[in-house]
């Protein structure tokens, strides 16, 4: 069978439900899509693709995607709220940073997923345990 009609065969599946031909592509094509992904979040000229980039980007959750996805943070007011969304899987002083920057954001969507993604990760106040 050819590449392609593997691939067609594995979407297929995919598309039907079976979490072992999503695995099977994620293993096979991971890096590619990881690439693609990270060159379109900081160079595609539609803002739309740069903001899918950026969303995959965080899904994905590799350290490797960061810079691209806070260079993101300093695009159009979409592809900027996509991107503080896309910080939740990482921490330190660079995410910080830019999580405090997009709380005074102009764009209100922005500060408000800044908000979100600040409540998501706050401490509970009503669980003494966390409060330790």
């Amino acid at each position: 069978m050819e590449d392609v009609q593997v691939v067609a065969m594995l979407v297929r599946r995919c598309i039907a439900g079976d979490a072992a031909a999503w695995e099977e592509i994620v293993q096979t094509y991971n890096r590619r899509i990881y690439n693609l992904c990270y060159r379109f979040a900081g160079s595609a000229d539609d803002a739309l693709v740069r903001e899918a980039a950026v969303a995959a980007l965080g899904a994905i959750g590799d350290e490797r995607g960061l810079p691209a996805i806070l260079a993101a943070t300093g695009d159009k007011p979409a592809v900027r709220r996509r991107a503080v969304l896309a910080l939740a899987p990482f921490d330190g002083e660079e995410v910080d940073s830019a999580l405090a920057r997009a709380l005074e954001d102009r764009d209100w969507q922005v500060r408000q997923a800044a908000e979100d993604l600040e409540r998501a990760f706050a401490p509970d106040q009503s669980d003494p345990d966390q409060n330790v």
